[in-house]
């Protein structure tokens, strides 16, 4: 018997003396205050509809809770500093016994969780109303089930408390509010007040901190599991950092740590309504409570960083002990005897459904479990301490991988053991060794047919990296294959580590940055592993091509130390109502294959490239009833593949290589269109391309979709080879410069202005691929592709006005816009000094600082009056 399961068992029977709060009010002297928690909660059906029924029956009931007496309560107590978090505003008191206890207001203050901008609106109205979702009794209910399962809790108690003066100048925040008291343990406590037969009590941060300087402080792994599982039993999803104290306990040579769980108020929650339920598919972590838990990524997902620094030491064998431990300890006496905590009014409405539930996911909490043990599995982290360590990795055989880390008595050998662990192939994928600081040496060796990636990351000191092992398959004895077959990955960037590597070995010596506080040490500030899956809508609104909207699935991968991702794929296929068009359009990213690059791939087929065509020149004439009449129509089927590789130089400045295999079939109602135009009918029918391209790029603006400051310059050159339907090459180049400045004379006024001139080396090219001036892009006020010519220029002056904020439903600036455009397009043998000039004016409307944009604009010219509604400015 281990001697953490021996402190397992002695704290399992001190629990019931150690979890129950030390001092309390008798109850039959106590004085009780009727209230009811939140009236304003009562909602209309409709209302309910869109935001949920979630708890409001309790919310909205009234109930007698026990007045606090803050002059006999534990001898007497003094409130001294007001605390809480993101949500719940806490006011920490000392007893008489000189023990720190914690007020925790029922009432939540969800405005921290708001922009500042959204604060004091309507927005910040519908948030509190969803506290509703979260039963009030959450905690109490939570730590009597925590109890009977033997695990240290703060043992809340409902109380009211009181308008009294012995609440100082916290008097006006806290005074005349339900909410509970419970045991604060407090961090590094200088009074010689202990907790829980702790000799130290420390936050989450502070405590990793003591791991990483000496492996003698060890975490009660499996203590810490049956806290998960606990988790997971009462659905309580919020399970961040902050939610833990973690009491140090000696035993012999080990220090031993134990998880103190606070803060339950998510457990049992409910997300019910249309809006809520659509919230809760969005986010990561958000999970009503039902009968059948919510996928493990869900539920677990706020707890994952420590999770995978401590559940990851446990067997499989031990994780089905302790999940069937949770479950023999979870009987019905328990769990109706949690449910009377309640008080009766909340018992007679909420007892029965909780009771089912409870029921219901005991009896499948060994198949969550299993899942779990799976989910933590798959990836492996193992943070070694920031002494000598020494670490071996064996690939034992396909289907099993060891590990053993300890503290290292000298380059080859280990002292004493700290981890020691078998990872089963077939679950793992990979297994990430973190060396941290201090000399240290990894080694890896054995040959298997499968195994997990392996990386082992180097701190700070002189390391030694070697690796030995080899995955053996059909391919390994082909030389090129077998360099690529990458099973061992080691990171260190210093210039005093030894690295030996074998022909499956990769290494990464790019400077990773050092973490700038614990946060950043202890929680990836990005994702790093698995994928995320949503949806993703386009919309757009114009005279060119009505409404067009599509909606498809978009699929994030991450990986490895790969920021923003490692790649997206989306596929969204859309419909144009004017012309009746469709579209479907693949698109990729990948930011995992090269440094400060991203590559892009994409697919394209589309009926709404050219839909008309006017002639060619830059003075055609133009009958708007002829258009109306489809006598200009063009029909194309459109399809493109193309790869694209995005590379920063220097930022801001950016290269950007494409290359692309074009396919178009284009037919004109009116075949006399083309009458002048050089390249005869070329570009009717079908016609196979590829195009070479070279783009060269400058973007200091503060805001791609709604830039208030920075200039853009893009200079692009295509190249089409004489390949497929072309049989002369040729080539065409384009410039575009958009620069933007915001002055504040009389109001916030942003001046923009966009020139773009393109030129086709050739007269022999495809019509399709002239030269265009007209529409939103170019020149609004024009048919789209109103003039077509080898080459044309074109330029846009706006300015857009500040006219004020609305805070009607979320805060948001808007204002309106005027600008003037003016463009042409040139021939070969043509005789044309005609511009051809519009003007317009619109509306925008600007959310969250600029992050979303929605503008309409009408512009006319001598020939038309068009508009268009997007989703950023007009450029």
């Amino acid at each position: 018997m281990t001697i953490i399961f021996k402190h397992s068992i002695i704290l399992f029977f001190s629990s019931f003396f150690f979890l129950r709060p030390v001092f309390a009010q008798e109850s039959e002297k106590t004085p009780f205050v009727r209230t009811t928690l939140e009236p304003n909660f009562k909602s209309s059906d409709l209302y309910m509809f869109f935001l949920g029924t979630h708890w409001r029956n309790l919310w909205t009931t009234s109930i007698d809770i026990p007045l606090l007496d803050l002059k006999t309560f534990d001898g007497g107590l003094f409130p001294y500093e007001k605390g809480g978090g993101m949500q719940t505003k806490d006011l920490a008191l000392i007893g008489k016994s000189r023990r720190i206890w914690k007020f925790r207001s029922l009432k939540k203050d969800l405005s921290a969780l708001l922009p500042d901008d959204l604060k004091q609106t309507f927005a910040a109205d519908i948030l509190y109303d969803q506290v509703s979702s979260a039963n009030p009794m959450a905690p109490l209910i939570a730590s009597s089930l925590l109890r009977s399962a033997g695990v240290y809790n703060t043992g809340p108690t409902l109380v009211f408390m009181p308008d009294t003066r012995l609440l100082n100048h916290f008097t006006a925040e806290f005074s005349n509010q339900p909410g509970t008291i419970e045991i604060h343990p407090e961090e590094d406590s200088e009074n010689g007040i202990t907790y829980f037969g702790a000799d130290k009590i420390s936050s989450t941060y502070n405590f990793l901190d003591e791991i990483a300087k000496d492996p003698n402080n060890k975490v009660d792994a499996k203590l810490y599991l049956k806290v998960r599982l606990m988790d997971a039993f009462i659905g309580d999803w919020d399970r961040g950092t902050e939610q833990w104290r973690w009491a140090r306990i000696r035993n012999d040579s080990l220090k031993i740590w134990t998880p103190v769980p606070g803060d339950r108020d998510q457990a049992f929650s409910k997300f019910t309504g249309l809006i809520p339920a659509l919230t809760e598919m969005y986010f990561q972590q958000l999970c009503s409570f039902e009968e059948n838990y919510p996928p493990v990524s869900k539920l677990a997902w706020s707890g994952r960083a420590i999770d995978r620094r401590f559940l990851t030491e446990i067997t499989k064998q031990e994780w089905l002990e302790v999940t069937n431990e949770v479950i023999s300890l979870m009987t019905d006496e328990v769990i109706e005897l949690s449910l009377k905590s309640m008080p009766s009014e909340f018992y007679e409405q909420a007892a029965d459904e909780i009771r089912n539930k409870l029921l219901a996911r005991r009896s499948k909490l060994n198949e969550y479990s299993e899942q779990y043990y799976s989910w933590v599995n798959e990836y492996i982290d193992i943070h070694c301490s920031d002494q000598d360590d020494h670490v071996r990795i064996l690939r034992q055989d396909e289907n099993t991988t060891t590990v053993i880390v300890g503290t290292a008595k000298n380059e080859t050998n280990t002292r004493q053991i700290y981890f020691s662990r078998q990872f089963d192939n077939e679950i793992t994928r990979e297994i990430r060794v973190f060396l941290e600081d201090g000399d240290d040496s990894a080694f890896v060796a054995g040959k298997a047919s499968r195994s997990p990636l392996i990386r082992i990351v180097g701190g700070g000191g002189k390391d030694v990296l070697s690796d030995s092992s080899e995955i053996i398959s059909f391919f390994s004895s082909f030389l090129p294959v077998r360099s690529a077959l990458q099973s061992v990955m080691f990171y260190d960037s210093g210039d005093d580590s030894q690295i030996s590597a074998f022909p499956g070995t990769r290494i990464d010596r790019t400077p990773f940055p050092e973490p700038k506080n614990q946060e950043e040490r202890y929680e990836s500030l990005f994702r790093q592993e698995r994928y995320d899956v949503a949806i993703s809508p386009y919309y757009e609104l114009s005279s060119e091509n009505g409404l067009i909207f599509g909606i498809g699935p978009q699929i994030t991968v991450y990986d490895f130390r790969v920021q923003p991702y490692d790649y997206t794929v989306s596929v969204i296929p859309a419909y144009a109502t004017k012309s009746s068009s469709l579209e479907i359009d693949l698109k990729a990213r990948f930011y995992g294959i090269m440094p400060k690059s991203f590559i892009d791939a994409r697919i394209k087929k589309t009926n709404m490239n050219l839909q008309n065509f006017f002639g060619f020149g830059n003075e055609t004439s133009f009958d708007k009833s002829f258009e109306e009449n489809e006598f200009y129509r063009t029909e194309q089927e459109f399809f493109m593949l193309e790869g694209a590789i995005t590379t920063y130089l220097l930022e801001p400045i950016i290269i950007r290589p494409r290359l692309a295999y074009i396919y178009a079939d284009t037919k004109l109602r009116n075949p006399a269109l083309l009458n002048g135009f050089p390249g005869g009918n070329m570009g009717l029918n079908g016609m196979n391309q590829l195009r070479m391209s070279l783009s060269l790029i400058y973007d200091s603006r503060d805001n791609p979709d709604n830039p208030q400051n920075g200039l853009f310059l893009n200079f692009t050159g295509n190249y089409y080879p004489p390949i497929f339907s072309i049989k002369k090459h040729f080539m065409s180049l384009g410039g575009e410069i958009r620069g933007f400045v915001k002055t504040d004379f009389l109001t916030e006024t942003v001046t923009g202005i966009k020139i773009s001139s393109n030129m086709i080396t050739t007269n022999e090219y495809p019509f399709f691929q002239s030269v265009f001036i007209g529409g939103s892009e170019t020149l609004p006020g024009y048919s789209r592709e109103r003039f077509a010519g080898r080459s044309g220029v074109s330029g846009l002056l706006e300015s857009r006005f500040l006219l004020g904020n609305s805070n009607l439903i979320i805060p948001a600036k808007f204002g309106f816009h005027l600008f003037a455009g003016t463009g042409r397009v040139y021939i070969y043998g043509e005789d044309s000094d005609k511009w051809h000039s519009s003007v317009g004016s619109g509306l925008w409307l600007s959310f969250l600082n600029r992050k979303y944009t929605v503008s309409l604009t009408t512009a006319v010219s001598p020939e038309n009056l068009t508009f268009s509604l997007i989703t950023s400015m007009n450029f």
